[in-house]
């Protein structure tokens, strides 16, 4: 019983730390999508005003 448990943990464990891992990717993803976006926006609104 305490083999499986031992298992277990260590599974859930390796879990949280690729979920931890891919959370940071997502957030660096989101950071860069809104940057990304952001000077979409910018150069959209420059180029209405130029027009």
């Amino acid at each position: 019983m305490k083999i499986v448990e031992k298992i277990l943990t260590i599974r859930f464990m390796i879990v949280m730390n690729v979920g931890i891992k891919y959370a940071i990717i997502a957030q660096i993803f989101a950071n860069i999508a809104m940057k990304v976006s952001v000077m979409d926006v910018i150069t959209i609104i420059k180029t209405h005003v130029n027009k």
